[in-house]
C-alpha cells in the first residue's frame, strides 16, 4: 500500500506524458488525470493520514505523498499551458478561410517564397506557387498542395519557434526565427547536394487515345495536360495513385509503385463512352443545292447543310407545323458561319436507320437565300455642282460619284445630304440600278450606274438652285442583309449667295446699242458664263469670261431686232471644264429694250421719202446754175 500509490501515479502520468504530442489524447489524458487526482486527495489521503495517526512510522509516506503531489500539480499546470498545433487542415487551391488565412501570413514572411504576400483567405495560383517554393526549401515533394508531410513540417517550424514555455505567441508565424529556421534548411539541403524528398524517378504514361491529363488522385496535382509524357518523381512515396481522363471517355485509375532511378511505364486504354440511343424523327433543314441530303445520325452543321431535330414529328405535315421562321433564321445563322452559298428551307422525314424518306421546301417558299453579308464602305471619289443654265427654269444640279467595289452584295445604296444650318443629315434611299440605268425618286433626285464600269456609280439632287446658300456635307452607305456598311469618305460642297446685277440701272430700261453688264458682290476666283434670253425663252446671246478676274460683259445687240422684254442670267463657277465644289448661285435681271426715234433709226418707208426729197432738191440747184449760165 505504501508503495502502490506513488507508482500508480507514475504510471498514468508517464502515460499522458508520452501521449500530450497527440491534440486529440491531449485533453482526454488532462482530465483523467485530474480526476485522478481529485479521488487521490479526497478519499486515499484521508485514509492514509487516520494510519498515520495509528503508528507514527507513517509520517514519511505522508511527506513522500506530499512531495509526489506538488510534482505533479506544477507538471498539469505546464502542460495546461501548452496550445494546439498551429495548422490542422489539409488545404489545396480553391480552399479558403481563417486557416489559408494563418499559411498566407506564414508564407508571406518569406519574399522569396510569396512575394506578392496576400492575406485574403483564399488558396489560389499565387498560394499554390508560394507553397512549391516552400516544398522545395524544405526537401518536400512540389505538389502545391498542404498535406500532411507539408502540414508536419509547418507545425515543426511554427513548435521549435514557441520554445520552451509552451506558448505560441501571435506575432510567431511571421517572426525572424522561423525564417532564420527556413533559410538554414533550404541551405543544408542544397549544400548535401541530396534530393531532399528521395531519388528521382520517371513516371512514362501513354494513352490510347492520346492527348489524356494525368492526375496525382493523392494530392489533386495534374502531372501533365496531354499524353504522352514523362513526368519526374521523387520516392518517398513508393506508390502513387494516378487517374488518366479525357473528355468523352471513362476515366482510367490505378495505384503504380514507383522504384528508385528506375522508369514506370503506365499504358491507360480509355474506353469512350457510349452516347444514348436517339430515335430518328423529322428535322427542320437548310441546304445548298449541291449538297446530298445527309443521314440523321450527322453533325447538325456540316458542309452545305444546317439542320434541327423536331423530337416526336415524322410526317412532312407535323414538321410544317413545328418548324417554325425563328428555327430557320437560327439555321442559316449556324450554316453561314462555315458557309456562303444560298440555301433552301427544307423539312426532312427519316426511317429508323436514319435514313431519309421525303423532303418538301414548299411550305417556305422556293426562292434561296443567302447568307447574311455587310457589305463594304463605298469610296466617294466626287462632289461638285452642276450648272443647266438654259433650261427652264434654269437647273442647279449636286453630283457625287462613288464606286463600290462589290455591288452584289448590296442591296440598297443610301445618300447622307447635311444642308446648311441642319444638325441632321437627311437620307435618301435607292435600290441597286441595272448598268446604264437610273432610279428616280419624287424629290428631284435620282442614281445612275456607269454602263462600261458597273462598280461607278452617279448621284443627282437637282433641285440645288432652290436651296439655301452655304456648307453641305455628303456620304454614302450600303445596305445587305447582313446590314449597313461603314459610311464612305465625305465631302463638303459649298454653294455661296448670288452676286447682284448693277446694270442696266435705268429702271431696267434699254434705249440705245451696245451696253455692259456688271456685277457686284461677285465671288472671287471663280469664272463667269452671261446669257441674255428673249421673254420666250429663247437664247440670244452668250458670253463666257476667261478669267477670274473678268466682271463685266459688253452686249452689242448685232442679234437682237426688236424691242420687248428680255432676261440677263450670269453663272459662276470655279472650273470652266470641270465644274467643282465651289458655286455662287444664279444671278438673274430683267431689262426693256425700247430703242431711240433717230435718223438711223427710222423705217425703210421714211428713209426712201427723204432720199427722193434730197434728190428733187438737188435736181432744183443743177437746174438754176445752167439758167444762169444761158442767159
Amino acid at each position: 500500500m505504501q508503495n502502490f500509490f506513488p507508482n500508480f501515479l507514475n504510471l498514468e502520468l508517464t502515460t499522458w506524458i508520452a501521449c500530450r504530442d497527440y491534440s486529440s489524447y491531449n485533453n482526454v489524458m488532462l482530465k483523467k488525470l485530474l480526476v485522478t487526482v481529485v479521488l487521490t486527495l479526497t478519499f486515499i489521503l484521508p485514509t492514509l493520514a487516520l494510519a498515520e495517526t495509528a503508528a507514527d512510522q507513517k509520517q514519511s509516506l505522508i511527506l513522500q505523498l506530499q512531495e509526489q503531489i506538488e510534482t505533479l500539480q506544477s507538471q498539469i499546470t505546464a502542460l495546461s499551458k501548452q496550445t494546439e498545433v498551429a495548422f490542422s487542415r489539409v488545404l489545396q487551391r480553391g480552399a479558403s478561410g481563417e486557416e489559408v488565412k494563418k499559411l498566407q501570413t506564414f508564407l508571406s514572411r518569406f519574399p522569396d517564397i510569396y512575394p506578392e504576400g496576400l492575406v485574403t483567405g483564399y488558396y489560389g495560383q499565387l498560394t499554390e506557387n508560394a507553397v512549391r517554393k516552400f516544398q522545395e526549401k524544405q526537401g518536400l515533394e512540389t505538389v502545391g498542395n498542404v498535406g500532411p508531410k507539408t502540414l508536419s513540417k509547418l507545425n515543426e517550424l511554427v513548435t521549435e519557434g514557441a520554445g520552451s514555455s509552451g506558448t505560441i505567441p501571435p506575432g510567431l508565424l511571421t517572426a525572424p526565427g522561423i525564417k532564420k529556421k527556413i533559410e538554414t534548411s533550404a541551405t543544408t539541403a542544397s549544400s548535401t547536394g541530396a534530393t531532399p524528398s528521395g531519388t528521382p524517378v520517371v513516371l512514362s504514361v501513354n494513352s490510347t487515345p492520346s492527348g489524356a491529363t494525368v492526375t496525382n488522385l493523392d494530392s489533386g496535382y495534374v502531372y501533365c495536360q496531354s499524353t504522352p509524357c514523362n513526368v519526374d518523381i521523387t520516392v518517398p512515396p513508393n506508390s502513387i495513385n494516378i487517374r488518366v481522363s479525357k473528355s468523352g471517355y471513362s476515366d482510367w485509375t490505378n495505384q503504380v509503385y514507383l522504384y528508385s532511378g528506375q522508369t514506370t511505364n503506365i499504358g491507360a486504354t480509355l474506353v469512350a463512352i457510349q452516347p444514348s440511343v436517339i430515335t430518328p424523327t423529322g428535322i427542320c433543314q437548310v441546304r445548298n443545292s449541291a449538297t446530298n441530303i445527309v443521314s440523321f445520325f450527322a453533325p447538325d452543321v456540316g458542309a452545305g447543310y444546317a439542320k434541327i431535330a423536331k423530337p416526336g414529328a415524322k410526317t412532312v405535315t407535323e414538321l410544317r407545323n413545328v418548324c417554325t421562321q425563328s428555327d430557320y433564321n437560327t439555321l442559316i445563322t449556324s450554316y453561314c458561319r462555315i458557309n456562303s452559298s444560298p440555301v433552301k428551307q427544307e423539312v426532312v422525314t427519316y426511317n429508323e436507320k436514319g435514313e431519309w424518306l421525303s423532303i418538301d421546301e414548299s411550305a417556305f417558299g422556293n426562292s434561296p437565300l443567302s447568307c447574311p453579308v455587310t457589305p463594304v464602305a463605298p469610296s466617294l471619289t466626287n462632289a461638285s455642282w452642276v450648272s443647266l443654265p438654259t433650261t427652264i427654269p434654269p437647273r442647279l444640279d449636286l453630283r457625287i460619284k462613288f464606286t463600290h467595289l462589290k455591288p452584289s452584295d448590296v442591296q440598297s445604296f443610301n445618300v447622307y445630304l447635311k444642308f446648311p444650318n441642319s444638325s441632321s443629315y437627311t437620307k435618301f434611299t435607292y435600290a441597286v440600278p441595272n448598268p446604264s440605268s437610273s432610279v428616280i425618286l419624287g424629290d428631284g433626285t435620282m442614281l445612275t450606274r456607269d454602263s462600261t464600269d458597273k462598280t461607278n456609280f452617279e448621284w443627282f439632287h437637282t433641285d440645288m438652285a432652290s436651296q439655301p446658300a452655304g456648307s453641305y456635307e455628303i456620304f454614302v452607305t450600303a445596305t445587305g442583309n447582313g446590314g449597313d456598311s461603314p459610311q464612305s469618305n465625305t465631302f463638303g460642297p459649298t454653294l455661296i449667295d448670288a452676286p447682284i446685277i448693277s446694270t442696266p440701272s435705268n429702271n431696267g430700261m434699254v434705249s440705245s446699242l451696245p451696253f455692259t453688264i456688271k456685277l457686284s458682290d461677285a465671288q472671287s476666283g471663280l469664272y463667269r458664263a452671261y446669257f441674255i434670253f428673249k421673254s420666250s425663252g429663247d437664247l440670244v446671246w452668250s458670253y463666257s469670261s476667261l478669267s477670274t478676274s473678268e466682271t463685266t460683259a459688253t452686249f452689242n445687240g448685232s442679234n437682237l431686232f426688236t424691242a420687248g422684254q428680255y432676261r440677263i442670267l450670269v453663272d459662276s463657277y470655279d472650273d470652266p471644264s470641270n465644274p467643282g465644289s465651289t458655286k455662287q448661285k444664279y444671278a438673274e435681271s430683267t431689262f426693256t429694250y425700247s430703242p431711240s426715234t433717230t435718223t438711223s433709226s427710222l423705217n425703210p418707208r421714211t428713209s426712201n421719202l427723204s432720199a427722193i426729197h434730197y434728190t428733187l432738191n438737188s435736181i432744183k440747184a443743177i437746174v438754176e446754175k445752167l439758167s444762169k449760165l444761158l442767159k
